[in-house]
C-alpha cells in the first residue's frame, strides 16, 4: 500500500491509503474507525511541564504535557517506556502524587483541580476559587493530610484592565470548597510561581513569586507558620533585586523546615531561619533558575537547572553540601527546565522537550522519553529523492532525522538556534544535504 507521510504538530503521523485526517492523534477511547488510519512516527518528546514520582515505588513515574489536549503519562520503569493514561482537555500546569495513596494524582489547570484516584486513567474537576488562576502556578499537597492541598497562582482583581496579585487557593476537604489569600499589593500582574509544605512539619509553608508595578520588579517570597492560615513576606531585596527579580521555585530540607532553598534569577539563595535572612550561594555560569530538588535518599545533595530560553546550557548544577556550594554537571539536558526528581544516582530532569535522565549522578544524560508523543515540531521536510529519509526540527533542542520511515530516529546535531527553526529544505537530489531557516 502506498504511504503518504504528512505533518501534524505534536507529532509525525503517516496515514495508509491518502489523506484522512490532519491533526493530532484522537482521544484515548475514540472508535478504531476514526484512528484506525493513523500511526505516530515520532520523534518522542514533549512540553514536559510536570513530573512525579510514587514516594513508595520510586520507579513509578506520571508527566504530564502543557500541549492541548494535555496528555497524561506514565512508567513503571524509571521513564525507560512510557504508556498515555488519559486526555484532559485543558492546558495542564503541574502534576502531584498523593503521598498517603499513591493511585491518586491531581493536576492543576487554569481554573480546576483535577483529581484521579485510578493513577491518572479518569478525573473529576473541581472548580477554583473565582477570579484565581492557576497559571504558572504549581500544586502542594499536605504530606500527611492530602485532603488538604494549596495551589499558588493569581487573582485577577481587575479583570477589565488584566491586572492580577500573587494568590493561593487552600482547601481542606479536597477541593470541595476553598479559601482565597490574595497577597494585596495592588501590582500591575502579580504571579505565585511555587508553593511548598515542610515535610518535616508541615505547618512551614513556603510561597514564591514576583510582582510588577509601575515597571518596577520586585521579587517575593512568604513563609507561613500555621498551614497557610497567614502569611509573612520575608523576601530579601540585596540577594533577590537584579534584571528582572523574580522567584520561581522551591526546595525545603526535609529534615529541618526552616531551611529551604529558593531558585530566582540571580541564581541560588539559601535560608537556615525560615526566611528571616537569606545567602546567596555560589552558582556558577547559571541564572534565571526555576527548578530545584533534593536526592530523596540525601538531602545533602540537590540539584538545580535554569529556563535556558537562549538554549545554550545544557548542563545542571549539582550540590554535595547541603546547597553552600554547586558544580556544573556533565551536557546532555534540552529546553527549558521545569521540574527535577532525584533518587540516588538517577536523576529526571523535565523540560520543554522532554524528559532526559542520569544514572549516575548527573555526570552524563540520556532522553527518556521513548513512547511520550508530544514533540513540539516546528519544521518538517522529507527527502524528495529518498522519501524514508525525513527530518524534524524540536523546539528547543534539536533536528531529528529518520532515514527509514521513522521506525528509529538519530539526532543530527543541536545548536542554539534550534529554538526558532522555522523550516527545513532537502536538497532535491541529495538526501543527505539540508538547509535550515530559523524563524525571526
Amino acid at each position: 500500500m502506498k504511504k503518504t507521510v504528512l505533518f501534524a504538530i505534536g507529532a509525525v503521523f503517516v496515514c495508509l491509503g491518502g489523506l484522512r485526517l490532519l491533526g493530532t492523534s484522537a482521544p484515548q477511547g475514540a472508535s478504531p474507525e476514526r484512528t484506525g488510519a493513523w500511526t505516530s512516527l515520532g520523534p518522542y518528546g514533549g512540553d514536559m511541564v510536570g513530573l512525579a514520582r510514587n514516594p513508595k515505588s520510586p520507579g513509578e513515574l506520571f508527566a504530564v504535557s502543557s500541549s492541548w489536549p494535555s496528555q497524561v503519562w506514565r512508567s513503571t520503569n524509571s521513564g525507560t517506556s512510557w504508556t498515555r493514561q488519559s486526555m484532559v482537555y485543558q492546558q495542564i500546569n503541574d502534576v502531584a502524587v498523593d503521598p498517603q495513596t499513591q493511585s491518586t494524582l491531581y493536576l492543576i489547570s487554569y481554573g480546576y483541580l483535577h483529581k484521579s484516584t485510578d493513577k491518572g486513567k479518569n478525573f473529576t474537576n473541581h472548580h477554583l476559587p473565582s477570579g484565581f488562576s492557576s497559571d504558572y502556578g504549581r500544586i502542594a499537597v499536605h504530606p500527611t493530610n492530602p485532603n488538604t492541598i494549596i495551589i499558588a497562582g493569581m487573582f485577577y482583581y481587575d479583570n477589565v484592565n488584566y491586572k492580577t496579585d500573587i494568590a493561593v487557593a487552600k482547601t481542606t476537604n479536597g477541593g470541595a470548597s476553598w479559601t482565597l489569600k490574595r497577597f494585596a499589593n495592588s501590582a500591575d500582574y502579580g504571579y505565585g510561581y511555587d508553593v511548598v509544605f515542610a515535610k518535616s512539619n508541615p505547618n512551614y509553608v513556603y510561597l514564591c513569586g514576583n510582582d510588577q508595578k509601575n515597571s518596577v520588579d520586585t521579587a517575593r517570597v512568604y513563609v507561613s507558620k500555621n498551614g497557610g492560615g497567614s502569611w509573612k513576606s520575608v523576601a530579601a531585596p540585596a540577594i533577590f533585586n537584579g534584571q528582572y527579580p523574580a522567584c520561581y521555585t522551591l526546595h525545603v530540607d526535609p529534615r529541618d523546615p526552616k531551611k529551604a532553598w529558593i531558585g530566582h534569577y540571580n541564581g541560588i539563595a539559601r535560608t537556615t531561619n525560615a526566611g528571616s535572612t537569606w545567602k546567596a550561594q555560589q552558582t556558577p555560569q547559571m541564572t534565571w533558575v526555576t527548578s530545584i530538588a533534593a536526592d530523596s535518599s540525601n538531602p545533602k545533595i540537590l540539584y538545580a537547572r535554569k529556563y535556558d530560553a537562549s538554549n545554550k546550557i545544557h548542563y545542571a548544577l549539582k550540590s554535595t553540601d547541603g546547597g553552600v556550594t554547586w558544580k556544573a554537571t556533565g551536557d546532555g539536558v534540552y529546553g527549558k527546565s521545569y521540574r527535577i526528581l532525584a533518587a540516588g544516582s538517577k536523576v529526571h530532569i523535565a523540560t520543554a522537550t522532554g524528559i532526559f535522565l542520569s544514572k549516575n549522578g548527573g555526570s552524563t544524560w540520556n532522553p527518556c522519553h521513548s513512547g511520550i508523543r508530544g514533540a513540539n515540531i516546528k519544521a518538517f521536510a522529507a527527502s524528495p529523492s529518498s522519501p524514508n529519509t525525513i527530518y524534524a526540527g524540536i523546539h528547543g533542542y534539536a533536528l531529528f532525522k529518520t532515514t527509514n520511515g521513522g521506525s528509529a530516529w538519530t539526532t543530527c546535531g543541536t545548536f542554539s538556534g534550534s529554538l526558532l527553526v522555522g523550516s527545513i529544505a532537502v536538497l532535491p537530489t541529495n538526501p543527505n544535504t539540508i538547509y535550515v531557516k530559523p524563524n525571526g
